[in-house]
């Protein structure tokens, strides 16, 4: 397991390690986020989101992508090569629905 997670870092290291966004206050009663942006890099960002409880939580969640440095739409491709287009609104977010497994992490790739 830690091969696989310290390959994972690597692989994405130049987003990791950009400045990051909390989406959502960590209490432990709802998900979790944080949005990794980059726009220098060819991905503008890494949403990463948490199901810390033993519920399944399915929402809409606005995520901002103002700082990912896209303007009219953003292209989400999730942790199963998924790819799916969504058009910013107001030039700065998108309504992303997601469903997450309890104790769940879910990861997005945003270019």
């Amino acid at each position: 397991m830690v091969k696989r997670w310290v390959a994972f870092y690597k692989k994405y290291r130049s987003i990791f390690d950009a400045d990051a966004i909390h989406l959502m206050r960590p209490y432990g009663r709802n998900w979790d986020g944080l949005l990794h942006v980059n726009p220098q890099r060819r991905f503008k960002g890494m949403l990463v989101i948490h199901n810390p409880t033993n519920q399944t939580i399915k929402k809409k969640l606005n995520i901002p992508l103002y700082y990912t440095g896209l303007k009219e739409q953003a292209e989400f491709i999730d942790w199963h090569s998924k790819h799916k287009v969504f058009k910013l609104q107001n030039y700065e977010k998108v309504t992303l629905p997601v469903e997450l497994e309890p104790g769940s992490v879910s990861w997005w790739l945003i270019k």
